[in-house]
């Protein structure tokens, strides 16, 4: 059976998840302590022009460290909207 490292399926999940999805995942793979910001920016410089680099870049760039935890969805789907609106979060 192949397994895949965490930073490696986050390269190939940027390929095909919309910046939302992408940005859980993300938060997930950090919070659960699979992956650093230093494992994702050498798979990035080793991967230079793989599909799902620049969404994955991107996503690295505007990841807010502070963990969202939410037991739902809509709770998820609220600090989503308030963060452009300069909401405090809840």
């Amino acid at each position: 059976m192949s397994v895949t490292r965490p930073t490696r399926t986050l390269l190939d999940l940027a390929r095909v998840l919309g910046p939302h999805a992408l940005d859980r995942a993300l938060e997930e793979a950090q919070v659960l302590r699979l992956v650093s910001d230093a494992e994702l920016y050498a798979i990035l410089e080793r991967a230079r022009a793989r599909p799902g680099v620049r969404a994955l870049r991107h996503a690295l760039a505007s990841f807010d460290a502070t963990p969202s935890l939410t037991r739902s969805e809509a709770e998820l789907r609220l600090l989503d909207w308030s963060a452009p609106h300069a909401c405090r979060r809840p």
